[in-house]
């Protein structure tokens, strides 16, 4: 960056009035650099000066004196320029007033004794600024394709499952540090607290969980359907790796119109009723079967789903059992 400097002093908010402006002006204009003062610098006509400046002269790296930078941040925001703030007002004039730091006469400076303290002090920190933005150059921001596309998570809190959300959406792969104690344990006591708090339901935080780990989801859904119900089971892998089991639905009533189609074993009193999925990563199926003469109350009463072949550890939504699937 081939930089053009250029410093500007606000006089208003009493510092024109505490401090010697051409003496200030000094300073800048022994180094070479053109210097400019305005009563009301953060106004309309203040900022257009430096704006001119910037579109004329080329100007961009800029020493703007005057307030603190804690405010007017946004009107002194100019884009492709070095800008440093010096905070006259509250750091110099405002701090020090001149009842206690007062102007030294013309006597007093001939003495060697006597100073301004005050309008040294305003010196000093103009000359900090001005190194200041000598020193530093634009940062210049990474392009996208350097960036790694796996992050790392720290921790499984409600901001740390957010950002793993977020990150996943914008197509990151996100790995989550001390998950398991979390995210499996800790997270469903903060919902049934939440829960009893807010005198409502415990939301269900499976599917967000499986979301979260990478695992494989299994989620049962119960729908009223003329004399029955509906059954509807909603299987998708969050995992980055193809997925195959078999999935039983073992329980006491007869089962019609399954799609698809499973295979029975008859349990006695229950019949086991199996598909075997091959799922592959980011995908899901969907099983669908119609219960007869079946009530609403029945059927949410239903066992759990078992997912055989998978880790326990990878399933959410049903139990698991690592044993092994037959052709």
């Amino acid at each position: 960056m081939d930089k053009k400097h250029s410093v500007y002093i606000c006089t208003g908010c009493g510092i024109g009035d505490a401090l010697y402006i051409k003496g200030l002006c000094g300073v800048p204009e022994e180094e070479g650099v053109p210097v400019k003062t305005h009563s009301f610098l953060c106004g309309k006509e203040g900022v257009e000066l430096i704006k001119k400046d910037i579109a004329d002269e080329g100007v961009n790296t800029i020493v703007i004196a005057g307030c603190s930078r804690r405010v007017n941040y946004d009107v002194f925001k100019f884009d492709g320029c070095i800008v440093d703030r010096v905070n006259l007002r509250e750091q110099v004039v405002w701090s020090h007033p001149r009842s206690k730091y007062p102007v030294v006469t013309e006597e007093q400076k001939e003495d060697g004794i006597h100073f301004d303290s005050l309008q040294m002090l305003a010196e000093d920190y103009l000359k900090m600024g001005m190194v200041k933005v000598e020193k530093i150059d634009l940062p210049e921001p990474y392009q996208v394709e350097t960036f790694t596309r796996k992050i790392l998570v720290i921790g499984g809190g409600v901001a740390g499952i957010s950002a793993a959300l977020d990150a996943a959406k914008a197509g990151y792969e996100v790995t989550i540090v001390e998950k398991e104690e979390i995210i499996k344990k800790i997270l469903p006591r903060i919902a049934d607290k939440v829960s009893t708090i807010l005198d409502r339901p415990t939301p269900d935080i499976t599917p967000v969980v499986a979301k979260v780990m990478g695992n494989l989801l299994v989620y049962r859904s119960i729908s009223h359907n003329g004399d029955g119900v509906q059954v509807n089971i909603t299987v998708k892998n969050y995992s980055g790796a193809l997925m195959a089991f078999a999935l039983h639905d073992t329980h006491q009533y007869p089962v019609r119109d399954a799609e698809p189609e499973p295979k029975v074993i008859s349990l006695g009193n229950d019949s086991d009723h199996i598909w075997r999925l091959d799922v592959k990563p980011g995908s899901s199926m969907n099983i669908r079967y119609n219960m007869p003469f079946v009530s609403d109350e029945e059927a949410t009463s239903l066992p759990d789903l078992i997912v055989e072949g998978v880790d326990e550890g990878m399933v959410n939504g049903a139990k698991a059992v690592r044993g092994y699937v037959d052709e």
